[in-house]
């Protein structure tokens, strides 16, 4: 064996790498061309800015969680996922938005957009097969031209899109229509108050005009007039009704006319009567016992 042919076979493997494609099951061949393009980011944390919309927060902050996990082929958990894995289980978990499972069916999935209009959430689809150029490859972008995804070497990290190997297998790049749909919904203030809290303070701050009250006049309707003693008791003898008024009828021959005439009697002729009625009726007893 000469030389060269010696040097071939062992020199070319450390440039070149086989991996398996994401979600693809086809062969990958990575070579070094992808050390020089730099495509591990520098900077591996996410920051999520202040006042994005509620939904994209959730979003990456599901997949902040995921940065460190191990690559595995067919892996849907954090003890191994691939990079159809890593964005199914993101959107599944941040905005119960379920996609396809491997990257080709993803970006069929997706709605083409161009690279320049991308929003944190979208998804990169690449090529990464040689002599190929089916999707085999995705990642979520975050912003600032960074991904998150699952490289086949180093699990999940974020990396630059504008590096060298990502913009020479580029594939195209896709939103996803249910997570835009939510994206143009409003979310309420947290801040605001609730219907009610505004109401009543609302009836704080404008206080009801008082009613008009009638004047009320000190002086009473009526005059109260003391006394030194109780009334008696009215007594029920015929003695207490002998010193009432009687009104008797007088018939006086006089009169032709024969019309009742009406006098009110003094006391003591009440009581003349009164005894003249009991003399009468004692010497009428005695008449009849005889």
């Amino acid at each position: 064996m000469s030389k060269r042919r010696f040097l071939y076979y062992i020199v070319l493997p450390i440039f070149t790498a086989v991996t398996v494609s994401c979600g693809s099951g086809k062969v990958v061949t990575v070579t070094n061309s992808e050390a020089k393009g730099k495509p591990v980011s520098t900077n591996q944390t996410i920051t999520i800015p202040a006042g994005i919309h509620p939904r994209s927060e959730a979003l990456l902050s599901e997949a902040k969680t995921w940065l460190g996990t191990p690559y595995k082929y067919g892996g849907t958990d954090k003890v191994g996922v691939d990079c159809s894995g890593l964005v199914w289980n993101v959107y599944q978990t941040a905005l119960d938005i379920k996609l396809p499972r491997n990257s080709k069916a993803q970006s069929e999935y997706c709605t083409p957009i161009n690279k320049k209009n991308l929003i944190p959430g979208d998804l990169l689809f690449f090529s990464t097969t040689k002599g190929s150029d089916n999707v085999s490859h995705v990642g979520i972008f975050i912003g600032d031209g960074r991904m998150i995804h699952s490289s086949a070497s180093k699990g999940v990290i974020i990396s630059d899109i504008d590096a060298d190997y990502y913009v020479r297998n580029f594939a195209g790049a896709g939103s996803v229509a249910q997570y835009h749909a939510m994206l143009a919904t409003p979310v309420p203030d947290k801040k605001q108050e609730a219907p009610g809290q505004i109401e009543t303070a609302f009836k704080e701050e404008t206080p009801q005009q008082p009613l008009p009250q009638t004047q009320i006049n000190d002086t009473p309707a009526y005059q109260l007039t003391p006394v030194k003693s109780l009334p008696q008791k009215a007594a029920t003898t015929a003695a207490a009704a002998a010193s009432a008024p009687v009104t008797t009828t007088v018939i006086t021959p006089a009169e032709t006319s024969n019309s009742e005439v009406s006098k009110e009697l003094t006391p003591q002729d009440a009581r003349m009567q009164v005894l003249n009625s009991i003399i009468e009726q004692k010497i009428d007893s005695i008449y009849n016992n005889k």
